[in-house]
């Protein structure tokens, strides 16, 4: 449901017809399960697609059109306050330019009835504003992103440790890889032969680790002195 497209004057004529959503002083008022009823009246008359809509769909809708309810109830009940004010403020000073009227408050007129006494007291639209989904959101935000933050840095270093500790573990593990690299050639060897096969292995590199001292190599003129030595 697009709201840029979304026809308010026909919406407020579509629940204007069913005094259930908005008039609280009728006996169907209380009754949730009727009103919810009506709220799937109007969704069905918004909807745009040639289908009928799913009930998970049409759930959604529902709680899209009642904050948008919500949300133009609260702007006449502001702008009730706020003409109430001004007139006030006429009296003492009638040169004190006004502001631009709501754009649904005439549309709106059903509703001056409905409007209780706690909900015209300045302090309790103030409170209701600062209590909106949408402040509650940004505050929860504000508090959420130091936590956010730092949970990404820390997920960020040990990303960096194991890759780092990953890396010197291959350099480290070399031999170890070059040995179980021939363990699919060992399996290939007759049984018969396996057992000289390891045995050879063992061998090679026993011959290796066990390398002979190297013998000091003499200078020529050391040699030269032994040979005159010997011939003397």
């Amino acid at each position: 449901m697009s709201l840029e497209r979304f026809n308010t004057k026909r919406f407020i004529e579509e629940v204007y017809k069913r005094p259930c959503l908005w008039n609280n002083t009728t006996s169907e008022f209380p009754d949730r399960h009727l009103k919810y009823k009506y709220w799937e009246e109007i969704v069905d008359v918004f909807n745009e697609f040639d289908r009928q809509l799913t009930s998970y769909e049409k759930e959604r809708r529902v709680e899209t059109l009642q904050r948008r309810w919500k949300s133009i109830r609260g702007c006449f009940t502001r702008e009730l306050l706020r003409k109430e004010a001004e007139v006030s403020r006429c009296e003492t000073d009638p040169e004190l330019p006004r502001k631009r009227e709501y754009l649904y408050f005439k549309q709106l007129q059903f509703l001056n009835k409905t409007v209780t006494k706690k909900e015209r007291d300045p302090l309790h639209v103030t409170n209701s504003e600062e209590d909106s989904p949408s402040k509650r959101m940004r505050k929860r935000y504000r508090v959420n992103q130091p936590q956010q933050e730092t949970s990404r840095l820390v997920g960020a270093e040990k990303a960096s440790i194991e890759s780092k500790d990953k890396c010197e573990c291959s350099n480290q593990d070399e031999d170890r890889l070059f040995m179980l690299s021939l363990v699919n050639t060992l399996k290939r060897v007759p049984l018969e032969k396996k057992m000289a096969t390891k045995i050879h292995i063992m061998s090679i590199l026993d011959d290796a680790t066990n390398v002979a001292p190297e013998v000091p190599r003499l200078s020529p003129t050391i040699l030269k002195v032994e040979h005159f030595s010997e011939i003397l």
